[in-house]
């Protein structure tokens, strides 16, 4: 997606920008974010404890295509970059 965003700038045009889909929930004390598409076919891994999570949904090619975080909040940045630049790639 780097490649892509050099090359746009190199030909003069405007690097695209990819929106990440995201919503919210604050649920008995706890908030929960969501990133990008889940769907079938996704391969869930979690790092945490039942105290905190980041839930990351990866495609047969191992590219996160979302993630649930709950009191992670911390971990979004990384996840919008990392989703925003496979979803560029896909496109580009």
């Amino acid at each position: 997606a780097t490649a892509v965003a050099t090359a746009a700038g190199i030909l003069g045009h405007a690097p695209r920008r990819v929106s990440v889909p995201f919503f919210w929930s604050d649920q008995f004390g706890w908030r929960i974010q969501a990133l990008g598409y889940a769907g079938p076919g996704l391969c869930v891994t979690a790092e945490g404890d039942a105290s905190a999570f980041v839930a990351r949904y990866t495609d047969p090619r191992g590219a996160l295509r979302a993630a649930v975080v709950a009191r992670r909040a911390d971990a979004l940045p990384e996840l919008r970059r990392e989703l925003a630049d496979g979803e560029m790639a896909l496109a580009g």
